[in-house]
C-alpha cells in the first residue's frame, strides 16, 4: 500500500466538507511513519508518536500476508481508547486530536507465528504554524502517561537551529622532521565547546601546503594530508607527547585530504580536535569549520 493511499483519505475527507478544515486547497499529509514492523508469536509491540491540537491522524495498517491480527488499538496516554478492532487484516481510520498528546500504537499477536504488517500513519496540521511539530516520543516523556496535566507540561515543540562554531580558520603545522629538530608544531589540538542539547555536529577539513595560497570554496587544490583524532582536554599533553595517545572512536581521519565529517553529540561538552601533519618532509595548513545542530524546547501550553 502506497502513501498515497493517505492522500486519497484525505481528499475523501476534506470534500465532504470537513469542519477542522476550512480550505479550499487540502493540507499536504505529514509523514509520521511509513515502515513494515513484525510482530513476534505470542507478543504485543508498541509505538509512540506525539500530536498537538488541532491534528488529524490518517491511519493504514495491513498484514502483508493476509493474515489476521488479533488487537490493533489506537489509545490516547494508554488509558483513553481511540479505536480498537479484533482480528484486522487491513484497515483505515480517521482521528481528529483536540489536545496535545502521546499516542499508543498497539499490536498484539496471540498465535504461534510472526506478523508482518505495514505501518502508515500520516498527520495533517491544523495551520502553517503546527506544520513542523516534532512528533518524535522521547523516552522520558512516557514516565507518567496517566498523568494527562504533567504529561502535557512535557510534551514540548522542538526547533533546531545550527550555531557556528568555528568560521573556517587556517592552521599550519610543521613536518614531523622540524617538530623534532627545531621544536615546531606538527600537532595541534583545537579546542571545541559544544553547546547544550546539541543533537548533532560537523567538522570540514582541507590540507594544503604550509603556504598554499591555491584555496577555492571550501578546499585546497594540492595532494597534501593531514590525520583527525578527537581528545578530551585532560589528554592534551598525552596527545602532544606521546604516539599512543588516548583518543575517542569517532570521527578519525587517517592520511586525509578533505572532508565533511557527520558527529553524534557527546556526554563531553569541551573537547579538542587533533591535527596531525603525518608527513616527515613538507609543513602543511589545514583549514578547519566547526557547526553544531541543537535541539531547543518551547512549552506550546
Amino acid at each position: 500500500m502506497k502513501i498515497s493511499h493517505l492522500l486519497a483519505l484525505l481528499t475523501s475527507i476534506v470534500t465532504a466538507g470537513s469542519a477542522v478544515f476550512a480550505q479550499s486547497v487540502p493540507p499536504a499529509v505529514r509523514t509520521v511513519s511509513d515502515t513494515v514492523i513484525t510482530i513476534d508469536g505470542k507478543s504485543e509491540m508498541k509505538l509512540y508518536y506525539q500530536f498537538t491540537k488541532g491534528d488529524r491522524i490518517i491511519y493504514h495498517f495491513e498484514e502483508t500476508n493476509g493474515k489476521t491480527l488479533k488487537e490493533v488499538e489506537i489509545s490516547e496516554n494508554a488509558d483513553i481508547t481511540r479505536f480498537l478492532e479484533y482480528d484486522s487484516k487491513e484497515l483505515d481510520k480517521v482521528l481528529d486530536v483536540s489536545r496535545k498528546v502521546i499516542f499508543h500504537f498497539r499490536f498484539r499477536n496471540t498465535t504461534g507465528g510472526k506478523r508482518t504488517c505495514h505501518l502508515q500513519i500520516g498527520r495533517v496540521p491544523s495551520s502553517a504554524a503546527t506544520t513542523d511539530f516534532v512528533t518524535a516520543v522521547e523516552p522520558w516523556m512516557l514516565g507518567d502517561t496517566t498523568n494527562h496535566a504533567k504529561n502535557n507540561a512535557l510534551l514540548l515543540q522542538k526547533t533546531r537551529k545550527k550555531i557556528l562554531l568555528m568560521s573556517p580558520t587556517n592552521y599550519v603545522l610543521s613536518s614531523t622532521s622540524n617538530s623534532v629538530l627545531k621544536g615546531w608544531k606538527s600537532k595541534i589540538a583545537v579546542p571545541i565547546e559544544l553547546p547544550l542539547h546539541t543533537v548533532e555536529w560537523y567538522y570540514r577539513f582541507s590540507v594544503g601546503s604550509a603556504n598554499d595560497s591555491t584555496f577555492s570554496g571550501t578546499s585546497f587544490t594540492g595532494g597534501e594530508t593531514c590525520d583527525i583524532y578527537l581528545i578530551d582536554k585532560q589528554n592534551l599533553t598525552s596527545f602532544e607527547t606521546d604516539p599512543a595517545f588516548p583518543f575517542y572512536e569517532s570521527g578519525i581521519q587517517v592520511d586525509a585530504h578533505e572532508g565533511l565529517v557527520k558527529m553524534e553529540p557527546f556526554q563531553k561538552h569541551q573537547l579538542l580536535i587533533g591535527l596531525i601533519n603525518p608527513n616527515n618532509i613538507k609543513g602543511i595548513t589545514v583549514r578547519l569549520e566547526v557547526v553544531a545542530f541543537v535541539e531547543e524546547s518551547a512549552g506550546t501550553q
